[in-house]
């Protein structure tokens, strides 16, 4: 994965950075074992692949935000915090959907109504 494989605009509008790359990397590894499936939606790059990007980075900043040390614990420890702190994935889930529509739209000038 690189920075080149993602919409530029959402890698300039959230400030994402090859290590905010290989932070994402650590956590999805740590969350969901080292086969984590959310990469490979990230590898595929494009739009899909940075709306899942885009998720994971939401949801990373607001939980080392309350936790700094996160991606030091170990699995079952990250999974106990994720699940007292759902609402990084919620928060995660409605950028990542803003940012599907406002493709949409672009794209194929249609508007469709999802929501987390």
């Amino acid at each position: 994965m690189r920075l080149a494989d993602f919409d530029p605009k959402i890698v300039a509008d959230y400030n994402i950075t090859e290590k905010d790359l290989d932070r994402v990397v650590r956590y999805l590894r740590l969350l969901q074992g080292p086969d984590a499936l959310a990469l490979e939606d990230i590898a595929l790059g494009g739009y899909y692949g940075t709306s899942a990007l885009l998720h994971e980075i939401v949801e990373l900043e607001i939980l080392l935000e309350r936790e700094p040390e996160l991606l030091e614990m170990d699995r079952d420890a990250i999974l106990d915090f994720w699940h007292a702190n759902e609402d990084a994935h919620t928060q995660a889930l409605a950028s990542e959907y803003k940012y599907l529509r406002d493709v949409i739209r672009c794209l194929f000038d249609a508007t469709i109504e999802i929501e987390a």
